[in-house]
């Protein structure tokens, strides 16, 4: 089977709020050294930084254990399997009602479908349904 991947590039951290703060949030994730820097220079401490709603540390821990998603996903192939890559990422129930709709079990090998050059299990996993099943 051939299948059109969906590629998800590695996490870019966007300062949606445009502000310090998530200048400090994103280096706290991407750099930590220059982070502490940056928090020396303006004479604050970690716990005096929020990053959405937490302290950065509670959100660079939830980062690291998968429970953010900063990974948005996106079908810029417009395929049906890359869709389905998606859903199995997003929503488990996206997932089934793709599926349902589009493949077939005797038809399409979903064991054997690639997102991103890996199984759509461990794709799924990776980009935030840990839950996710075939």
């Amino acid at each position: 089977m051939a299948a059109t991947p969906a590629w998800a590039v590695d996490a870019r951290f966007v300062n949606a709020s445009a502000n310090d703060a998530g200048e400090l949030c994103i280096q706290a994730m991407t750099s930590p050294n220059a982070f502490r820097t940056s928090l020396e220079n303006r004479g604050l401490r970690a716990r005096d930084i929020q990053c959405n709603g937490r302290r950065v540390s509670q959100f660079v821990s939830s980062v690291l254990r998968g429970e953010e998603n900063p990974v948005r996903l996106t079908n810029s192939s417009r395929s049906l399997e890359a869709e389905l890559c998606i859903a199995a990422a997003t929503s488990s129930d996206q997932f089934s009602r793709i599926r349902a709709e589009h493949f077939s079990e005797t038809q399409w090998k979903l064991h054997g479908l690639q997102c991103n050059r890996m199984p759509l299990q461990r794709f799924a996993e990776k980009y935030g349904n840990q839950s996710f099943t075939l």
